[in-house]
């Protein structure tokens, strides 16, 4: 179908998988067997076999014409060149001669893009990196025989496309966290950081997360969201009593995990924390009655030793009613030694006490 002349700005071109058209938007355009033209208006474009037929043409200023096809990093683009090409409508009546200027040619790296000073052709000469310079900005000019300038300087940019050249980097070799036992479902470990220096936002630098292995690996007990990198527990079953550390061998994968990218691999140490979770327990008691020591009292606590979940007192309840004993608890074995802190003499053959123990803390 026809589209009516219009004063509005128009850009009618078709663009290749390679190729990325940066313009100001001066007048109207059409892209043919290669070639960007420039058209004013009134103007017929014949979809069908994409000719472009006008009644009158009529310039209205002098104005650039340019393109520019996106060039791949870490490979040969020459074999795409000219990449660039500019124009001016001042060469129909004078000589016109163009020169560049930037990032890349005249400014560090030097001589990447150079240009056919008659025809406004730009060539790449060497292979580009996107990390490095994600798009490069040529400074264009349409000098006369005087050296002075035909039009007013533009701007041409070359996108210099993204390929998967970068493994994810891990923040940490070895990460390091911890919870407490029998802590709920789906609580929240520790959050895992990983980059990529490919280009942002795109699959090459998306990052999917996986727990690749566990130790001990009885059972799984945590699991992993694959695009924010937290570890939340499977379930509420830890145990510090059966195990009081957890390592994880994490992998992240660039592409989103898929079969073609890039990978690294971190490591999780999980400590798990105690909780007063264990009764104590007497274990036996050893007699020595030629000595003030008359007994010791050992209590068994399978919580973690020396914390205040482990450490017992113990007290008489009945037995003691004289406050002729003692019981002194030693700290760093959990053991409770009778003492006398009485003598009389007429004392009683045996007694008969009942001590009650609970936990320090």
């Amino acid at each position: 179908k026809s589209m009516s002349p219009s004063p509005r700005i128009f850009l009618g071109c078709q663009i290749s998988f390679y190729h990325s058209i940066f313009v100001s938007f001066y007048n109207r355009f059409s892209w043919k067997g290669g070639h960007l033209y420039i058209f004013s208006p009134p103007f017929y474009y014949n979809t069908k076999n994409g000719t472009v037929k006008w009644h009158s043409i009529r310039r209205q200023k002098r104005e650039w014409i340019k393109f520019a096809a996106a060039c791949r990093e870490g490979e040969d683009n020459s074999k795409r060149n000219p990449i660039a090409k500019i124009h001016s409508d001042c060469a129909a009546n004078q000589q016109v001669t163009y020169r560049i200027s930037g990032v890349g040619i005249d400014q560090p790296p030097y001589g990447i893009f150079v240009i056919n000073q008659k025809t406004g052709e730009i060539n790449i000469t060497s292979i580009v990196d996107r990390e490095v310079t994600p798009f490069f900005i040529i400074y264009c000019r349409a000098l006369n025989s005087l050296g002075q300038d035909l039009e007013r300087p533009l701007e041409l940019r070359v996108r210099v496309l993204d390929i998967n050249d970068n493994p994810p980097v891990f923040s940490m070799s070895t990460f390091v966290g911890q919870i407490e036992e029998n802590s709920n479902a789906n609580t929240l470990v520790m959050i895992l950081n990983a980059t990529d220096a490919d280009e942002p936002n795109n699959l090459n630098s998306k990052i999917a997360f996986k727990i690749i292995r566990q130790e001990p690996s009885d059972s799984p007990m945590f699991i992993i969201n694959r695009n924010t990198g937290e570890i939340r527990t499977m379930n509420n079953f830890l145990d510090r009593e059966q195990y009081s550390q957890y390592s994880l061998a994490v992998r992240g994968s660039d592409r989103d995990g898929g079969a073609d990218g890039m990978s690294a691999e971190c490591e999780c140490n999980i400590r798990i924390l105690d909780v007063n979770d264990n009764i104590p327990y007497m274990d036996h008691i050893e007699e020595n009655a030629l000595h003030s020591s008359l007994l010791q009292i050992r209590v068994i606590d399978l919580d973690e030793e020396y914390s205040a979940n482990w450490v017992a007192v113990i007290f008489f309840i009945s037995g003691n009613e004289g406050g002729w004993f003692d019981i002194e608890m030693n700290e760093r074995t959990n053991v409770g030694i009778l003492k006398v802190i009485k003598v009389w003499y007429n004392y009683p053959k045996y007694f008969v006490f009942l001590v009650f123990f609970k936990i320090k803390g």
